[in-house]
């Protein structure tokens, strides 16, 4: 580098008195889904990087692809080497048996229609109804599941699946209704006017509850007109 006769340059040197080489092979922990599992081979996947678990302790008397693990890892080194597993730890607490239960994320693993996780959180649709059909359900998918929780499974009653397009139109909004309109069933909150449709769902309270001062919780989408706000959901506080 060519330096000009006016250019000063401070150069800042530290003196090592210990290095110390980490270990390469020192264990670490990880916690998520199992995406993929071979439990003849005694491996699993979480994510991208797969894992040997033939001889890790504290091993779940069961293992299935959506499960959530908290694991010890370490790394072999050598032509041979790759990541395996020293010990299971619990990946998360199982939710308490409820009759009213609701799950909004993406699908993780996928068996069927009535088999898959969703959130790492394993659901039952057997007796689910799809109101707008099965379409698109698969890993990956963006759904809302309603139930009950069961023994840590939600069985679910209804599923709907969520397009891209939709997420792009969806508002969450809360505070207090600062002015009401009963007649063109719309109301003001945080400066926005929302209106509400006949299929509304209702949180801890009703119709009757949208009224000036009270707080609430909206879940809204773009209304046909595409200039105001629709909302799907309120759940008063």
């Amino acid at each position: 580098m060519a330096l000009s006769a006016r250019t000063a340059i401070a150069y800042k040197f530290l003196c090592a008195t210990r290095i110390e080489l980490r270990d390469a092979a020192a264990a670490c922990h990880l916690r998520g889904p199992i995406a993929a599992l071979d439990t003849a081979r005694q491996s699993l996947r979480i994510g991208s990087l797969g894992f040997d678990y033939g001889g890790a302790l504290n091993r779940p008397a069961s293992l299935a692809v959506g499960d959530i693990v908290r694991v010890t890892v370490r790394q072999v080194v050598g032509p041979f080497g790759g990541w395996v597993i020293t010990a299971f730890g619990s990946g998360v607490r199982t939710p308490d048996d409820r009759d009213e239960a609701e799950l909004d994320g993406r699908v993780g693993s996928f068996v069927s229609a009535t088999q898959f996780s969703v959130n790492g959180l394993r659901v039952d649709g057997s007796a689910a109804r799809f109101p707008e059909g099965r379409a698109g359900l698969g890993e990956g998918a963006r759904v809302e599941v309603r139930g009950a929780m069961r023994g840590g499974v939600l069985k679910a009653s209804e599923l709907r699946i969520e397009s891209d397009d939709e997420l792009k139109h969806r508002f969450a909004l809360r505070g207090t209704i600062e002015a009401v309109e009963p007649a063109a069933r719309t109301f003001r909150l945080r400066g926005t006017t929302v209106s509400w449709v006949r299929d509304l769902r209702l949180d801890d309270g009703t119709l009757a509850d949208i009224r000036v001062g009270r707080s609430v919780e909206v879940e809204a989408q773009l209304a046909a007109n595409r200039s105001g706000r629709e909302a799907t959901r309120i759940k008063f506080k």
